[in-house]
């Protein structure tokens, strides 16, 4: 049964909704795993700052990796989820980390040298499109779903 908004709900308006999903989902994902892997660093490794200020290399290269990580993952996310053009919502999201990440270097300039600042903008941009061309090159492939494993297998031998 159909409720009468579902009736009033044009296609256009769904696509729009799902694009919309796509993209906040993708920067939930990056934004709380940055924020609660930054966490752990900090209290793991509480001498690599003074203040709120690191200059450990070794730490601001293993957050720049993770963060890496997380943008490749949340963008292929986004695309994955996007209702047409894969590529264009990983860079829409691509954007919006850029201008989140713009503000947050803006707010804690002084809490890292100047290169980690330039490097994390200047990287924003790739892990959003890497993340879209492996969801285009999955799509490309035929293979645009992902497949996991599943529970019948393990349960071969029994009967429903």
């Amino acid at each position: 049964m159909n409720s009468p908004m579902a009736a009033r709900t044009s296609p256009e308006e769904v696509a729009l909704f799902k694009s919309i999903r796509a993209v906040a989902i993708g920067f939930l994902f990056i934004g709380s795993l940055s924020f609660a892997a930054d966490a752990v660093v900090r209290k793991f490794v509480p001498n690599a700052f003074i203040g709120a200020r690191t200059d450990s290399i070794p730490i601001l290269i293993l957050t720049i990796v993770y963060v890496a990580m997380f943008s490749i993952v949340g963008s292929y996310t986004t695309a994955h989820l996007a209702p047409k053009d894969p590529m264009k919502h990983a860079v829409a999201l691509g954007v919006l980390n850029l201008i989140f990440t713009t503000i947050g270097a803006i707010l804690v300039w002084n809490t890292a040298p100047v290169w980690y600042h330039v490097a994390s903008l200047a990287l924003v941009m790739p892990y959003a499109w890497i993340g879209g061309r492996l969801r285009e090159n999955e799509i490309a492939k035929g293979t645009s779903e992902i497949h996991l494993p599943h529970r019948h297998a393990a349960q071969a031998g029994t009967t429903s």
